[in-house]
């Protein structure tokens, strides 16, 4: 962590995140798997506040993303969503396991 930075980083997160969610519909598959590639990270290196705070916003496009024509997109974008759902809470998993 950042120390002191930590809830100024967190608000900035949101905007970012969104950003990049856009990115996976682009039309190149390498902008896409880019994208794709960044969220699985920043599920790491922010989680679990990234999932407690996006993860309707991430999660799904996540999951329609392993439906890509590109099969390496659709197979990161499988990775990252076990990058996201290790650093979960399950209260936040269980909407989507229905």
């Amino acid at each position: 962590g950042g120390g002191g930075c930590e809830p100024k980083r967190a608000k900035q997160l949101e905007p970012i995140v969104t950003t990049i969610v856009t990115r996976f519909g682009d039309a190149h598959p390498r902008v896409r798997w880019a994208a794709i590639n960044t969220i699985g990270q920043m599920s790491t290196d922010f989680g679990p506040q990234l999932q407690a705070k996006l993860h309707s916003c991430v999660l799904p496009a996540l999951v329609s993303a392993m439906d890509d024509g590109c099969k390496r997109v659709k197979a990161h974008a499988a990775a990252a969503v076990i990058n996201f759902c290790e650093h979960c809470e399950r209260k936040t998993l269980r909407p989507y396991l229905q």
